[in-house]
């Protein structure tokens, strides 16, 4: 554990699994160490669970629900998160989503934005 600015920041880590998150008072990180710790070791928390099971389409979907509504321009990032996940890319697990998917997702998509512009 240790201080970020005001706020205190718990970590724990057991078998090369990490674990860390920010809170508002040592009291909850602390709690939040015990917690995570007794789950770590219980194995509830596996180093492949959601990288291994978990689409980068479901991790993107996730992201809508939770944090795309409150972005300053809810529709605007709402659809972008609809037209990257029907990028093919995107059924792949996180685990498997390679640096070279997102380099070619990046160079695709200046071509793919062309084809529905217009000239002059």
């Amino acid at each position: 554990m240790g201080k970020r600015g005001t706020r205190q920041e718990a970590r724990t880590s057991r078998e090369g699994v990490s674990k860390s998150k920010i809170f508002g008072t040592e009291q909850e990180a602390q709690n939040w160490v015990r917690q995570t710790s007794a789950a770590l070791a219980c194995g509830e928390y596996s180093p492949k669970t959601a990288a291994y099971t978990m689409t980068l389409h479901q991790a993107i979907a996730d992201y809508s629900i939770e944090f795309a509504a409150n972005k300053a321009w809810p529709k605007v990032e709402q659809n972008r998160v609809k037209r990257l996940k029907r990028e093919a890319f995107t059924n792949k697990a996180l685990s498997e989503v390679s640096s070279k998917d997102i380099r070619d997702f990046g160079e695709a998509r200046p071509k793919r934005a062309s084809v529905g512009m217009r000239s002059g």
